[in-house]
């Protein structure tokens, strides 16, 4: 099983996390003791388009 872990700062929180994936799916997200970093990378959640701008031909 391959795991891998990213550290960074939660954009929500700003403090310092390192989230843990295994298999591409995240399984653990913890607090990272220390001060943030201005190097440290930002780690948000993503984004997703839920809007529709058209159907069954017709655009608006």
């Amino acid at each position: 099983m391959s795991s891998k872990t990213i550290q960074g700062l939660d954009l929500r929180t700003r403090t310092r996390v390192a989230v843990t994936m295994q298999q591409g799916r995240i399984t653990s997200i913890e607090r990272v003791p220390g001060d943030p970093s201005p190097a440290d990378p930002w780690i948000a959640p993503p984004l997703v388009d839920l809007q529709v701008n058209g159907f069954a031909g017709i655009d608006f």
